[in-house]
């Protein structure tokens, strides 16, 4: 803008979020995920994966306040720091977070080990208007002034015609083979769910859960993998409406495995005992870096989808899910073990 010589904006900051619809979450999401990083709002302009950096800094003292630092430094959020310092390990609480659904107020509590640094991430409520204050506030820091306020289209805030428009600079995101890697390897949900919806954007001309699953649906089927009786939630798995067997994920993996696209797609795969989810899984058995897989976790579920590529030379294509118990950490070893039995083959 300043290159432009665009120092003085008369009129509001304005985030067009259109291209998806308005529903922010996955169906049925726990509303006490909402305030976790990994249940942030789904939303066309995202910005810092819907959430910001709480950076918290014990004092030197027992008892002392927690030094609480918001990054990007911004106002969107008000903080209610009720955090404290202790010196004993075994008083340290950790750092709780709350915050309403449609609140802008992000409550810590707990305690911080004393002069111990650590970094949390919290959602933010409407992710495109966060977008737009952040904006406003960084063009404000580089010295251009905004007289106007930042804004939500969504709210039905009036745009002016588009003959009026002019469009200053384009900004392209890093390939989706890289977005596709940060999603696998770290169960990064927003992701997923971004993805989801701008399939069914670019299918059915509008980003929606439904509209996603149907293009999913659709560029299977066109690939000779038919999914249609499975019930497709949401794009993470976070929502617990999900309805997919362990039968359909086989048939995706073996699809893909037949497709241009094998390598490319093992490679993004988190890699038992070696990185994303399975860095700490597999280690110093025969499984180590033989199982290429996607896990799934929620509370009594866990889930294993993908490859193993044996000592024999042989590719097994395998799911494995558990639903409903109350001893989740018992399953995750029973599919390590069972993984590591094919590995040995």
């Amino acid at each position: 803008m300043k290159q432009k010589n665009i120092l003085t904006i008369t009129g509001d900051l304005i985030g067009v979020d259109d291209l998806f619809d308005d529903e922010q979450y996955g169906l049925n999401w726990n509303p006490l995920d909402y305030v976790e990083w990994y249940a942030a709002e789904i939303s066309a302009l995202s910005f810092n994966d819907g959430c910001v950096d709480v950076k918290v800094k014990g004092a030197p003292r027992s008892g002392q306040a927690v030094e609480v630092q918001l990054s990007p430094p911004t106002r969107y959020l008000n903080v209610n720091n009720e955090l404290s310092t202790v010196v004993n390990r075994k008083n340290v609480r950790g750092v709780g977070m709350e915050r309403e659904p449609e609140s802008r107020t992000l409550s810590l509590k707990g305690s911080v080990l004393a002069k111990r640094a650590a970094t949390h991430w919290a959602t933010v409520p409407n992710p495109t208007l966060y977008f737009m204050t952040v904006l406003k506030e960084t063009l404000e820091a580089e010295g251009i002034r905004i007289q106007g306020t930042p804004r939500d289209f969504s709210d039905g805030t009036a745009l002016p015609a588009k003959a009026l428009w002019k469009k200053l600079d384009t900004y392209r995101s890093p390939p989706l083979t890289s977005l596709m890697e940060v999603c696998l390897k770290n169960s990064q949900n927003l992701y997923a769910e971004h993805f989801l919806k701008t399939l069914g954007a670019r299918c059915y001309g509008k980003g929606s859960l439904v509209t996603g699953a149907l293009a999913i649906k659709d560029i299977l089927f066109n690939q000779g993998c038919d999914i249609d009786d499975q019930f497709i939630a949401d794009g993470s798995g976070l929502s617990r409406e999900n309805r997919v067997n362990a039968d359909a994920f086989v048939r995706v993996l073996q699809t893909i495995e037949r497709s241009p696209y094998r390598q490319m797609f093992w490679d993004m795969l988190p890699c038992s005992g070696v990185d994303g989810t399975l860095e700490n899984r597999m280690r110093g058995v025969p499984a180590y870096k033989r199982v290429h897989a996607k896990t799934g976790t929620l509370n009594g579920v866990r889930a294993l989808s993908g490859y193993i590529q044996s000592q024999s030379g042989k590719t097994y294509i395998f799911s494995m899910l558990a639903n409903g118990t109350r001893a989740a950490s018992r399953y995750t070893r029973i599919m390590d073990n069972a993984c590591d039995l094919l590995a040995s083959q």
